[in-house]
């Protein structure tokens, strides 16, 4: 999970730069909104399917 994380970022922080020359708030809330609803169905998909959460786990 920290390693999307962390890849997600590089792509957000490059969003942040470009949009926030231009006046939209919201749009960037909404982004950031779908971001986070999208790395939430992640996490409980990879729970529902019983993926090991760390390395050496079954």
């Amino acid at each position: 999970m920290q390693s999307i994380i962390t890849e997600l970022n590089k792509y957000l922080r490059g969003w942040w730069g470009w949009f926030s020359l231009i006046e939209t708030p919201s749009q960037l809330s909404m982004i950031g909104g779908w971001i986070r609803r999208r790395l939430r169905s992640y996490i409980w998909k990879q729970w529902f399917r019983g993926l090991p959460t760390r390395p050496g786990t079954k």
